[in-house]
């Protein structure tokens, strides 16, 4: 499984698809156990890193992405 998503953010990363690689680290982090602190700490920080390069339209698309996303899974 992690060789799959490796190859999918690297896929992301070569396109310049910030929105993906961001929403899909952001359900990681909200779908991930508490019990994994040290992962979540690593996945906030790759987030983090991914949303400082991306532009307020960008930020948006996810942030809207994410949320019906969520409204699926209820």
């Amino acid at each position: 499984m992690n060789d799959l998503i490796n190859t999918k953010m690297d896929q992301w990363q070569e396109q310049g698809d910030n929105v993906s690689m961001f929403k899909f680290t952001s359900m990681l982090y909200i779908t991930a156990p508490d019990s994994q602190e040290s992962k979540l700490e690593e996945i906030q920080e790759y987030a983090e890193g991914i949303a400082s390069t991306m532009n307020d339209i960008e930020l948006a698309r996810a942030k809207k992405e994410i949320e019906q996303l969520m409204e699926q899974d209820k």
